[in-house]
């Protein structure tokens, strides 16, 4: 009998003890937000690109919900209201999708205006606008805000409500003109 380690002799003792699988610091970090908060939605598994292609269902069942109303009474044909804030965006763009889901967070309404058409109408005239070559670009009331960290930044500050408080108030489009006619000629074109 071994004393020591008071064991018989017969008993199998495991020469190599293999460690419980860990989650990578990298994988944790590419599965957790800015701000340090593990996101679900963003756990890397699942796609070639590392991450899920469909949102953790608590994600889903809120990016579904609907809007909220814009702040103020600004209203559009349809009775409802007009938002006073558009998007500037791409169907690829991880930072689009940022920025919007800052601005539902917040219960902000916006429109989206896809840049992605062929000529590159749209982003051109956003680009003479804003004098932005990136997207996304945000704009309340016809003026640009900028991409998703000032809007977020903005969305924080409580800048975002008071502008669109105020574009609300006075009527204003979220697009300028220029824009809304590129806008338009692309879903026209395409």
């Amino acid at each position: 009998r071994d004393t020591a380690r008071g064991m018989s002799s017969a008993a199998v003792v495991p020469r190599h003890v293999v460690p419980r699988a860990r989650v990578s610091d990298a994988t944790h970090r590419a599965a957790t937000t800015a701000r340090g908060v593990r996101h679900p939605a963003m756990s890397r598994s699942t796609s070639p690109s590392g991450y899920r292609r469909h949102a953790h269902p608590r994600v889903r069942s809120r990016a579904h919900r609907r809007v909220p109303r814009a702040v103020g009474d600004a209203r559009g044909d349809g009775g409802e209201a007009k938002p006073a804030v558009a998007v500037v965006k791409t169907s690829a763009c991880p930072h689009c999708r940022r920025a919007e889901a800052a601005l539902r967070e917040a219960g902000i309404a916006f429109v989206e205006i896809d840049a992605s058409d062929a000529e590159g109408v749209v982003r051109d005239a956003a680009t003479a606008v804003s004098g932005m070559r990136t997207v996304p670009q945000v704009f309340v009331g016809g003026a640009c805000v900028g991409g998703a960290d000032d809007t977020i930044a903005a969305i924080e500050s409580g800048e975002l409500a008071e502008r669109v408080a105020r574009a609300s108030a006075d009527a204003l489009d979220a697009t300028p003109p220029s824009l809304a006619a590129a806008a338009a000629a692309a879903a026209a074109a395409g």
